[in-house]
Order: C-alpha cells, then structure tokens, then sequence
C-alpha cells in the first residue's frame, strides 16, 4: 500500500508539472473562456479544478481504472465535438469532474475514506466527489446545481435506464463511459476513438473489473450483490457469458436444428417411459442413444433440449447444456472434453434467472476456472446446486475411444460426490461396449425412425414440391405403396427431393416410384446408396447442377475442419469458381436457395447452411467429389488468395479485418482450407507453381494469407468479436516469411521447392522469430519429402529459433519419425533438445520418445496427471 501511494503521489506530481506547462488557449462554450490542453489528440478543459480532479482520481485509484476514466473523459468531449448543439448544451468543467470522479467508490485502499459498508459504491464515489468539490478553492465557488449534477452522474452512471433520461450533462457522463465499453458511437470517430485507446491502453481493464467487483462482494455484499444481478441482466452478464466461451456456437446450432425439426417428430422419443424414468426417476444416470446414420439421432438429443428448455418450472427444476460435436472430433481423453463443458457452462449460466443466488459466485468462479473438464463441471455443479436435475447432452460421442469415455466418467462421476441429481446422454452412431460403460450403470437405447415421424419427413417433402400439371397414370396413383416405403426406409431419413412429388395429387414421380418398386424384403438393395445415387442423377440432370454441386463440395469440406459455411460464402465461392447462371449472370443469393432446395438448412440469423442429409454427405464425399474437384479447389483457393485487392498486406487492426472478412467472406476459409487440401491431395493442378509464384509475388500477399489463415473463423459479428476480446488473432501471424517458408509451410513437393531454389530464394532467411524453411517443414506430420529437400539443398540443422529450438525441437513434437531420422543423419544434435520439449514429445509423439529412448536418450518423468 505504501509503495501505491508513493507511486500515486509521483504521478500527481508529474500531472501538475505537466499543467503548468500546457499551452494554454481559449475554448468558447455558452458559459465561459476555458483554458485547454491536448490529450491524445484530443483538446479538452484545462482548470484548476479538473486539473485537481484528474490527481485525485489518480490518488484513489489503481492505474487500469485511472486510464479507464481518462479514456472515458475523452470518449465523452470527443462526442461532444460531433455533436454542436451538445457541445453548447454542457458545462465541460461539470462533465469533466464528473468523469474523472465517477469510480472513486472503487478506491481499494485499506485505509480508505472514501469506501462506505452500508451504500453502493456509485453513491461513495458521489459524496466523495462533492467532498471534494466542497474543498477545491474554484469548487466552493460553484453553484448548488453544478455539484448535484456531478452527484447524479457519479451516482447514476450504472443505471442507464435512469440517467439517459436525466439532465443532458448527467447523460453525456453515463455515455461517455459506456463508450469505453461498447467501442465508438454517438459520432466519435474510430481513428480518433484508436488514438485515446493508444494513449491509454485497457489490455488490464478486464482483470482489474473482476478483482474489484470481488473485492466489493467480500466487503459490502448488501449492495453489491443488487449491483451484480443488475448488470448481469444487462450487457454486463452477456460480458460473462462472453468469457465462458468466446464465440461459442450452441445457440446457432440449436437454433438450426430447432427450425429443421418438422413439427410434430420426436414426440415418442420424449413420451417414451424410458427416457421419462432416466429424466426424472432413478435410473441408471447414463443414457446412450444409439443409432446408424440418418437416423435422427441429433435431432432427438436437439428435441430434449428444446422440451427442457421450454418447459422448465420451478416445479420441474432443470437444468440442461448439450453440446455437439463435429464428425471429425475424436474424444482420447478427458481434455478432448473441454470446450465442450466451457459451453455446456455458458448455458447453464445463461439459464440462470437474474434473482438467482448462484450468479454471486459466478465472477470469482469464472475468475478461477481453468479451461479444463474437472473445473468446467466443478463450475456448472456450483451453479446447479439448486436444481433437481442436471441434464449434460453430447451428441456424436465416439464409443470405441474406451479410454476417453472413462475418463470423462471419472470427472462425472466420482465417488466422493453426490451425483444423484446428474444425467448425462450420449449419442454415438453405434452402441458401447460393456467394458466402456462398466462399471457405471448405463442404459441403451436404439435410435430409429418412427414409422409417424417418416410420415411427417414425407409429407414435408410433399408440402416443399413444385406443383405441375401433370398426372401419372391412375393405376400408379392408386398402388403406391407408402408402407412400403417405410418399411425400406428402416427408420433411416433417406435423402428425397421435393421434386419427386411433382403432381397436383402429390403422388410420386416416376424415380420415386421406381425406388420403391424395385426393392423387396427379400432384396439385398442398399437403400441409402440408392437413393443417394438417384438424388445426385437428379441433381447432374438439374440446369444449375454446377453451381449446386460447388456449394454442396464447401459444405463437405468445411464439415471436415469443423466450423459454417455460410449464403455470403456460397455467393463468392461461385464467383471465385467462375460458375455463373446459363444467361452469364452471377447467381443471386435467392436463387442459390432456390436450387438447393430439399438438400441445406439455413439459419436466418447467420445465414449458415447445412447439408440436411448425413447420409448424402457420406455418399457425396465418398463417391462423387473425387480428385477432380480436389484440384480445381485448389487451383481457385490460389488464385482467389492472390487477388490484388489483397496485396495490400495484412490488416493493422482487429477492426479493419472484420471489415476485410465481412467484404470478403471466402477468404478466411480459402486461407485456411488451402494447406489441408495440399496436405489430403496427390494431384495438385497443372497450373500450381505459376499460381504459387503469383501468391508469392509480394510480401504483402503472403502475410494477407497468413493472417487469414490464423485468424478467427467469421461467423458473424457477435462470435468474431467475442472470439478477439479472448484473443486478438488478427497478430498471431508469423511476418518475414519468404517463397521458401510458405512453401515448407504448405508441405509443397520437392520440385516446387528445388525450382524455388534455383531462383535465388535464400535457404538460411529468418522469419520475425527465427525461423528458417527447415523449421517448417520439421513440423509436416506426413511426408518427409519437403524436409529432405530442403536438407539436400544444404539447410543448417543446427540453427536455433528465438525460442531455442533446433528443427529437431519442432520435429520431435510437430513432425513424424522419418524426419527426426533424416535430421539426425544430416548432423542434429539431440543434445541441443532441452527436456521441456522431450517431455511435449513424450505427451504426443510416442512413437518418437520410444525411437529415442532407444538412442540412449534419457526422457524425462511425465507428472503431467
């Protein structure tokens, strides 16, 4: 404390070293000739009593909350120099007190006057601040409204809903702050609102918020507890939800799935007395729905949530979270659980009604919160200790990991816990076995289609077809089968087109017709297969068939790096492929739906799509986009990443990438998805190195890319920028890459190295961190190829990154065994691995420790457990 006040004191005297030495000029308001000084840019009042008052702030303040105020400050006269009439509206010496003053009830002080047991700390920092007006020599000259409207604004600067509607001075307060939360509005200037973030940076804001709101919990819970349930009504609790997890994508997911399930199915799943009994009875806790694919497996578990979720009561207190998984996340262990209990946390929270007593541990919980499964579910089951039951959801559980499933059941289900009120279902396309659920008591369930939820598939898909006059023949009118094809069906949703059903009568067309004729009890027809087979004749017969078939490719293939492809996407994709419409015009976002009708889901939020058939996207991926459409992909993600309009180089903030990506949302797709699809293809284009020197050609396109690439994903605006206020993205990229490292990076193939080369290009240059090509290709967990060329070429094996790290350092953890043989026969040093990066071997490359324990090399002790 005394070192914070020696502190305090020097930086009040530099303030007032610093007044004496302003230039001093004159600012005309209704009521005065102020004297001014320029802060970031920035001219604002400079008398005596707000000079007093920025040093008093400072004294009773930590240095994150005296920059918050300060930014607050400007924020406010910035929004006053926009805006005329408010200029002349406001006494600036009343909203500059006022706002340097308003958090003075956070003063933390031991010894503090200031800090009251009994008020909220907006009225302490209110009587504090008329206090010292009372004592300035200029304050006790102000008039009785002066310091009331300084007493209102300090007082009510919390309470929006009040102090909008109070005098304007008290208004501009309250937004001033709020400015310095929300970003620039009410006409402030993003290049001048930048420039007094620059001046006062808030990368400390958030974490000195959370200690404080803690601090005031602890030592005056009557009146900060009421302020908490407040603000978490507010922008405030959407803050927390934020941080629990940043960009999370649950509610779109479910809200997807919502919108997709035909009204009326799922019913018997949720009547079924099993699943009854395991919600709210005593049976086993552990439910697993099984079931092949397409048979509706997510949108029963969507179904649970939705029912619970709608129909919760104080009566039949539940709370649910679920969490779905993509088709390529495999569960090893407890931590590949993580993100999916930091989601299942933020709904739980998100649950919480405002009065709910849980929510005042929730900023010290969250505060202490790992990231981890253990703290995640630790977290939710202090938040739920009310709640009758907990119901955990995780859809697409892969059952044959034996070791992650019983390491999840370990967190779940330990024995010094009471987990009576927990169940948990987990959906998996084939059951578990008995050695994965033992010795927790489990039941099974089988998914299948009921027989009226198909009817309600069909019957949709008959309200969706286009009507034509046509008619069949009466005899195939009157004979169709529909049992019959249920009964094919065998509880699978079988991908069907709406145009199937294409007559007035919403009988069958002759393809449906002639699927279900040809098949019998007694037949061997894979089902699925066919009809995949017919969807996609259809599909090739379809005047659009390029185009859809170039949206349906993206689905698969953003499917396989796990995050949405969205109707803006779509658009520019077409345009990168140089697909048009057969009259040479560019395809609308209408008619895009249009053709793809029966085959996406879309979210009208988002404008996410969504292929509806697992099924067809199997087919499609297996046998219909092949090589040829592997190579045209990347032939366009080339040259769409080397367009000019990116050669202007990575974007210098946050901000102006948002802008980049919401301008061209292909493009962080086509960053990312370039290096897994050189990686997952033999063939790459005719055109490949010329596309490859035209990416290179500038360094501000090879960091256009870079950036793009390890940038978030763009979803939209809210997720983006939940996702940078946990970690702004947009800088992780590596600068002063050449050809050559984009090409180790890439994995190119050794005549795209060699002809690199040949060029000129510098084996040895370093990138911002160090780094040579060798480096890179260490890190290529497949083919060595890149790795011996580059090694060949001569490249140092014993060069040390900034981070001191041999290529053999990135090889033993990042790569494969055949690189870390060929470094070593090349001259690498193994001595020169410290053990840290031997003990990151031994976590993920055990194959390689056990090469090198068989070198001699002495690995050390994983206590990681």
């Amino acid at each position: 404390m005394l070192i914070q006040k020696i502190t305090s004191a020097l930086w009040g005297s530099i303030l007032l070293l610093s007044y004496s030495e302003a230039r001093s000029t004159a600012v005309h308001t209704s009521q005065n000739h102020y004297p001014t000084r320029e802060i970031a840019g920035v001219s604002v009042i400079n008398t005596p009593i707000v000079q007093a008052a920025e040093a008093f702030a400072l004294e009773h303040s930590s240095y994150a909350i005296y920059k918050h105020v300060m930014r607050s400050w400007l924020y406010g006269v910035l929004m006053l120099d926009a805006n005329e009439t408010l200029g002349h509206s406001v006494d600036l010496e009343v909203h500059a007190v006022a706002t340097l003053l308003h958090d003075l009830g956070w003063d933390m002080a031991e010894d503090s006057t200031i800090i009251s047991t009994d008020k909220r700390f907006e009225v302490d920092g209110a009587f504090a601040a008329r206090e010292f007006i009372h004592r300035h020599e200029d304050g006790k000259e102000w008039d009785g409204r002066k310091t009331q409207l300084v007493w209102d604004a300090i007082a009510l600067h919390t309470e929006r809903s009040i102090a909008y509607f109070k005098e304007v001075d008290v208004q501009v307060v309250s937004k001033g702050i709020s400015l310095d939360f929300s970003g620039p509005a009410y006409g402030v200037p993003e290049e001048k609102y930048a420039a007094v973030a620059k001046a006062y940076p808030k990368n400390d804001l958030k974490d000195q918020v959370n200690q404080t709101i803690i601090w005031l919990c602890a030592t005056k819970p009557q009146t900060t507890y009421a302020f908490v349930f407040s603000e978490m009504a507010s922008s405030d609790r959407q803050h927390l939800l934020r941080g629990l997890s940043p960009g999370d994508q649950f509610a779109t997911q479910q809200r997807m799935l919502n919108d997709a399930r035909i009204p009326g199915t799922c019913q018997w799943f949720l009547e079924d007395k099993r699943i009854q009994n395991w919600l709210h009875g005593d049976d086993d806790p552990v439910l697993w729905l099984h079931g092949p694919s397409g048979s509706g497996k997510t949108f029963l578990s969507s179904s649970l949530v939705d029912h619970i979720l709608k129909n919760n009561t104080e009566v039949q207190n539940l709370a649910v979270g679920a969490y779905y998984f993509d088709r390529r996340y495999v569960q090893r262990n407890a931590a590949d659980y993580n993100l999916a209990f930091r989601s299942i946390a933020r709904q739980i929270v998100a649950q919480l009604p405002p009065t709910s007593t849980a929510l005042k541990s929730i900023p010290e919980e969250a505060d202490s919160d790992d990231g981890d499964v253990y703290s995640s579910y630790k977290f939710i089951r202090r938040v739920t200790y009310k709640c009758d039951r907990m119901v955990i959801i995780l859809d697409g559980v892969d059952p044959t990991n034996e070791d992650g499933i019983r390491a999840l059941n370990r967190v779940l289900f330990s024995d010094h816990h009471d987990h009576s009120s927990v169940r948990l279902l987990m959906t998996a396309r084939s059951a578990p076995t008995a050695a994965t659920i033992r010795p927790l008591p489990s039941s099974l369930f089988e998914a299948r289609a009921s027989r009226g939820d198909l009817a309600l598939y069909y019957c949709r898909a008959i309200n969706e077809s286009p009507v034509d006059p046509t008619y069949l023949e009466e005899s195939h009118t009157k004979l169709f089968d529909y049992k019959k094809l249920f009964d094919m069906s065998d509880g699978l949703f079988l991908p069907i087109l709406p145009r199937w059903f294409t007559n007035i009568g919403s009988q069958p067309n002759q393809v449906l017709l002639g699927l279900v004729e040809s098949w019998s009890e007694e037949s061997n027809m894979d089902v699925p297969y066919t009809f995949c087979t017919a969807v996609v004749d259809q599909i090739k017969l379809n005047e659009d068939a390029e185009m859809i078939l170039c949206v349906l490719y993206h689905l698969i293939q953003i499917d396989e790096l796990g995050y949405s492809f969205t109707l803006p996407m779509a658009y520019e994709a077409l345009d990168a492929w140089g697909i048009r419409h057969k009259d040479g015009g560019e395809y609308t976002n209408a008619k895009i739906l249009e053709s793809c009708a029966g085959l996406v889901f879309l979210d009208a939020k988002t404008q996410a799509l969504r292929l509806r058939s697992p099924l067809l996207m199997q087919y499609l991926r297996l046998n219909v986009f092949g090589d040829e459409y592997h190579t045209r992909h990347i032939a366009v993600l080339m040259r769409y990443l080397s367009q000019d309009t990116f050669s202007s180089g990575a974007c210098k903030s946050s901000k102006d990438l948002k802008k980049r990506f919401q301008a061209h949302p292909y493009l962080w797709y086509a960053a990312r998805n370039l290096s897994p699809s050189l990686a997952g293809n033999v063939n790459v284009p005719e055109s490949f190195e010329a596309d490859f020197l035209k990416l290179t050609a500038t360094q501000g396109l090879i960091e256009s890319y870079l950036q793009a690439a390890e940038a978030w994903p763009y979803l939209d605006e809210e997720t983006y920028d939940e996702c940078e206020e946990s970690e702004e993205r947009w800088r992780c990229f590596t600068r002063g890459y050449t050809s050559l490292h984009l090409a180790a990076h890439l994995g190119l193939r050794e005549t795209t190295i060699q002809m690199l080369i040949d060029r000129g290009v510098d084996v040895e240059a370093l990138t911002e961190n160090g780094q040579t090509a060798l480096h890179m290709a260490a890190e290529i967990e497949d083919d060595p190829s890149t790795l011996r060329c580059l090694l060949q070429c001569g490249s140092d094996v014993a060069v040390v990154d900034h981070d001191s790290r041999t290529p053999l350092s990135h090889a033993i953890i990042y790569g494969n065994l055949t690189s870390v043989e060929l470094l070593l026969e090349h001259g690498a040093d193994i001595s020169a691995v410290d053990e840290e990066d031997l003990l990151e071997c031994l976590r993920e490359k055990p194959e390689i420790a056990q090469f090198l324990v068989g070198l001699g090399v002495e690995m050390p002790e994983d206590n990681e457990e």
